[in-house]
């Protein structure tokens, strides 16, 4: 799974001046309320968020992606069952 580094966007933000999610929010156009829970770690941005955040601190995206291995155990669950409609 892959995830955007949040918390190296946030440093680009800050050394841009924009420390309070009201300030980023003002520059890129992304509600107060996006950024706050993006910066909270609430939730990823959605692709239009991200690419208003990448324009605006003149970023390339893909510097900022972080890739997630899924779990062995959650794989493993999901061999473990049965395909739908299989009988019993």
């Amino acid at each position: 799974m892959s995830r955007l580094n949040v918390a190296s966007i946030r440093e680009i933000a800050e050394e841009h001046g924009h420390k309070t999610a009201y300030a980023v929010a003002k520059y890129t156009g992304i509600s107060v309320s996006s950024v706050y829970r993006i910066f909270k770690d609430q939730t990823q941005p959605d692709l239009k968020s991200a690419l208003r955040l990448a324009v605006a601190y003149g970023f390339d995206l893909r510097d900022h992606i972080d890739e997630h291995e899924e779990s062995a155990e959650h794989d493993e669950s999901a061999e473990d069952e049965e395909p739908v409609g299989a009988a019993a």
